[in-house]
Formats: structure tokens, sequence, C-alpha cells
């Protein structure tokens, strides 16, 4: 199971609107297709647009209440509102929706020329349909612009892992905004049943477009890796990826071990590998009984006893060979935590190679690596290290991260550690 969160490209669509006194504002959120027949429209907002005096702050979102006759052929401005309300727009014949931005990552093509703006621009459009007898405005066809990236996406889930304290989520994150996609024809372009156009192609935002960029980029690895398993295969994926600096209030639960680098992961140096064996130990430790995973594997398994509670709370281990290190403390009862992560590596580099590890954390997380240098002779070579963690304030942060590195001065093989007090966590 790979966990993919969404990243943002450097690609930006911004959609002008031009007002009739020569002010202009840049829109975005949107993918305006249309193109301008004319300079001007007629400009109007929702409240002067309702159809009674009693329905002024549904009309004011253009929610309901609008009188066709006054909107026909003008654009509208609309306060408060949904992507569906320029539907009502466009039903009442209105040939242009304006409305605030609705503070998502993504943008979405709509049933009519539609421009989201600032809530200061939607301002000044309204000062200006106050000042004057005629408003007027144009709504021009999106246009592209960079900005920086990558970055996660607002809409893209943040960890921690609710399933298990000592699996680290998202895995990593890949392209998810604004992605050129396929599009069924059976469809309209914004499944608007006012809509009628039908593409093959659209824009299109979400984790759902994320995931497949791994799917594709772990078959690229298998294409030169056939014979490695998937826990290889990921593991090259989560070791090799590029940091994201950008928009990482939650650090590593935003974004895992990074955004992916496909071609990198094909020379990955070192793998962190599992097998049946492997995940059937780290679910009895979680808790899953032998009878449930004899059922489950076909075969018998004994689970061994868990340890005592004491044991738990003086050092915490999670008894998987997992590329991540990660820990959430749900309960903050000694404001202190002890983690060691066992650790197995094979080599599937070059036969003799020297890694040497090295570490970045942040202030209140101490790590040490034992041994801090692996000696590998051949290919395949197996070699095991403990990665101890440690917290003596656990109140000073909601997310203690750093980042593991071993570098043979050809790989980089990366690997993010995390604590996380939940019991503080309000983001």
């Amino acid at each position: 199971m790979f966990t993919i969160a969404a990243s943002g490209l450097d690609r930006m669509f911004l959609t002008d609107l031009k007002l009739g006194n020569g002010k202009q504002f840049a829109g975005q959120e949107t993918l305006n297709t249309f193109t301008p027949e004319k300079k001007s429209y007629p400009l109007i907002d929702g409240f002067r647009a309702k159809n009674h005096p009693g329905n002024g702050q549904n009309a004011r979102s253009c929610s309901s209440g609008l009188d066709e006759s006054k909107v026909k052929g003008k654009i509208v401005l609309c306060e408060d509102t949904y992507w569906s309300d320029s539907d009502k727009v466009l039903e009442n014949k209105g040939i242009g929706f304006i409305s605030p931005m609705y503070g998502t990552d993504g943008d979405f093509p709509s049933s009519l020329p539609t421009t989201l703006l600032k809530a200061e621009d939607c301002n000044s459009v309204e000062q200006y349909i106050n000042s004057t007898k005629n408003p007027t405005a144009v709504i021009e066809k999106t246009r592209i612009a960079k900005r920086p990236a990558p970055f996660v996406a607002d809409f893209s889930s943040r960890g921690p892992n609710y399933v298990s304290d000592f699996i680290l989520k998202p895995d990593v994150t890949a392209p998810g905004v604004d992605i050129l996609a396929g599009w069924s024809t059976l469809n309209p372009l914004t499944e608007s049943p006012e809509d009628t156009r039908y593409v093959k192609f659209n824009i299109v935002s979400g984790t759902s477009m994320s995931c497949p960029h791994v799917s594709a980029a772990s078959l690229y690895v298998k294409s030169f890796h056939p014979d490695w398993s998937p826990a290889a295969i990921k593991s090259a994926l989560m070791t090799t990826t590029t940091p994201i600096k950008l928009g990482v209030k939650a650090g590593p639960l935003a974004y895992g071990s990074g955004q992916i680098n496909p071609t990198g992961a094909v020379h990955p140096g070192l793998v962190y590998d599992l097998d049946q064996n492997d995940y059937i130990a780290f679910l009895c430790k979680e808790g899953y009984t032998s009878l449930l995973l004899s059922t489950l594997v076909g075969d018998k398994v004994d689970c061994p006893k868990p340890p005592s509670s004491k044991a738990q709370q003086s050092v915490v281990t999670d008894g998987i060979n997992y590329p991540s290190m990660s820990y959430t403390v749900r309960e903050n009862t000694t404001n202190s935590v002890r983690s060691v992560f066992d650790r197995t590596v094979t080599n599937v580099g070059y036969g003799k190679s020297v890694y040497k590890a090295s570490v970045v954390a942040d202030k209140g997380l101490s790590v040490s690596v034992v041994p801090d240098t692996l000696t590998f002779n051949e290919r395949h070579e197996k070699k095991s290290f403990k990665v101890m963690v440690r917290v003596d304030d656990l109140s000073e942060a909601e997310v203690f991260k750093g980042v593991l590195e071993w570098s043979d001065s050809r790989h980089k093989v990366s690997s993010p550690i995390a604590i996380v007090n939940y019991a503080i966590m309000h983001y």
C-alpha cells in the first residue's frame, strides 16, 4: 500500500477581469475557456439583480431569487457563493460570473465565463458598480503563469496515521494540482447539466491525480528491476525523493518522504525490503490475533506475547523495516519518549561500497545511528543498524522531524524521522 499526498506544479492559471474604469484583477481557481466576443459587457451584482425585495440575501449570493430580466446578457458579481451558483446565473441568461475565491489550490472549469477574486478585489468591483450608472467588465480567457513549486496542496490530507502509531503517512507526494487528465465523453466538461461541452481531456486536481503518477513511477522502476519486490520498489521511490520546502507546516505529515523522483529511484543504492513474515511480525505487534492472521495468511501463525505496558513505555520499537521512521504519542503522560528503530538495508548499487550516516534534526530531537558506517562487499548484501531517537520535552512541538541520510558519495538514501505529539495537535 502506497499513500500519496498531492503537490502543485510550477504552472498556474489566471483569469483576468477588466473593468470599464480601466482597473484589472487576476482571478484564480477557475479555467475560463471562453474567448470574449466584445471588449466589455454590462456588469451587475446579485443584490441589484433580485426578483423581489425579500430575496436580497439569496440573490446577493446568486443561490436563488435572481430576476432573469436583470441578469440576462450581464456579468454578475456574487458574494459568499458556491460553484453551483454559477449555474443559477447561467439559468437566468447571465453571461459571466464573479465571486470570492474558495481557498483551494485547484482550478476548475465552469459552464460560463468565470473568475474568482480575492475578497478585497471583489470589494473594489462592488465599489465600481456603486460608483457608475452603467458599469461594464470583461472576463478574459484564462492564461498560464509560473509559480514556485512543488508545494503540498491544501486539500491533501495530513497525517498522522490513525491506524498505526509507527507508520508515517503519507508516504510520498506527487503532482496532483491542475493535472491534464483523461475525461469521459459521457460527462460534460463541468459535469453541470447546463453545460453542453464534451471533451476527452480536462484539468483535474486531487490525490486521485497524484496516485496515478506514483503508480506509473512504480512500473517505471519495475521495468528496470523486474525481480524487485513491491516493498523494494516502494523503498526506492521513498528514499530518493526531492525535499518539499513550500507549505510544510505539518512537515512529513504533509509530504511524507518528499516528492517522487522516478529517474533517481531506478538507482537508489540501498533499499529497505520486506517479505510476508515481516508484515506478519508487525501485525502481531500491532495487536492482531494469531487466529485472525492465520485466517488471513492461510497458514498457522503464532504471535508472541506482547511486552508489558511498563516495557512499552520505557523504549518504543516499531518492529517493521519501513523506509521512514515515525512514532505518534497519543497520550502525553511522561512528556518524553525514547524510540529505537531497527532497520536492515540491502545493497542494490555497486558491489563494493561504504555508506556513512548523517542526520539533520529539529531542536529537541536527539538522533543517533549505530553503526554509523555500513561497508558492503557485494550486491544484494544486507546490513542492519539501529536508529535511537529521544525527545525530552514533548510539549515543545507538535511534530519533531529529522532526516537520516546514508551516502556513499554516489547515492543519497534518505529517510524521514517524525515524533508526533498528537495530544497537542490542532491544525
